[in-house]
């Protein structure tokens, strides 16, 4: 498992930043499980916060890597809360999926059910009973013979909104089996970073942007520093 030290993109009195490897869930379970809250909690322990309780800012399902923000104050996490309903925070995506798609660049907007018994997002083409409209934008930035690399935003923020959406349009995410993608040996990853982040500093009010390049063999292939700056 990682170094919680490692993980880190950017460090202020009342958050962090990091950048969460694929295959550790964000918050704890029942089963106690390594996630990203308890890493975070042992890390402020070691620098002599007592008493030290950490907040989770949003979360990145488990087989997802990318930018993670993480408050360590109930006030810089109700300040980030705020931004998230005031649509003032904002995450763009590298989605790795399968096959070519058709339209370099599109909005998709579908409903989605979260399906809790299956751990899964329905998702129809026009409202049903108890969905949400889910709406992203994505562009092609790379293809490579059978896949393509898309950078993704979301305009709403549903669970596996991503995932059920590329997967519904015939093109799911790498190894991401439970939306139709071939499935491969390791379950622990799948073709989803999130890559940018957008918001205001709780402590001096001033709008900030962090990028971070996706890391590891599935990514190899994917030149980062040619579409965003490092």
């Amino acid at each position: 498992m990682s170094n919680f030290k490692e993980l880190i993109l950017h460090d202020e009195k009342n958050f962090t930043i990091i950048n969460k490897p694929a295959g550790i869930q964000t918050e704890r379970d029942r089963l106690g499980n390594p996630s990203i809250e308890a890493m975070f909690e042992d890390h402020l322990l070691s620098i002599s916060r007592i008493n030290a309780r950490p907040y989770i800012v949003h979360r990145l399902d488990r087989p997802v890597s990318g930018i993670l923000i993480l408050a360590k104050s109930k006030t810089a996490l109700l300040h980030f809360q705020e931004q998230i309903q005031e649509g003032i925070f904002h995450k763009k995506y590298l989605a790795l999926c399968e096959g070519i798609l058709s339209e370099k660049e599109k909005t998709l907007t579908h409903y989605l059910f979260k399906n809790a018994k299956e751990f899964r997002s329905d998702i129809f083409d026009t409202f049903q009973e108890n969905t949400k409209e889910s709406i992203l934008k994505y562009k092609v930035l790379q293809e490579n013979k059978n896949t393509s690399i898309a950078e993704v935003e979301l305009l709403t923020g549903r669970y596996h909104q991503i995932r059920a959406q590329f997967g519904h349009i015939g093109h799911p995410l790498w190894n991401d089996y439970r939306y139709g993608a071939s499935k491969i040996n390791d379950q622990s990853i799948i073709g989803l970073h999130a890559h940018s982040i957008h918001f205001i500093n709780p402590n001096t009010n001033k709008s900030m942007q962090f990028n971070c390049k996706p890391i590891g063999e599935l990514w190899n292939n994917f030149p980062y520093s040619d579409h965003f700056n490092q």
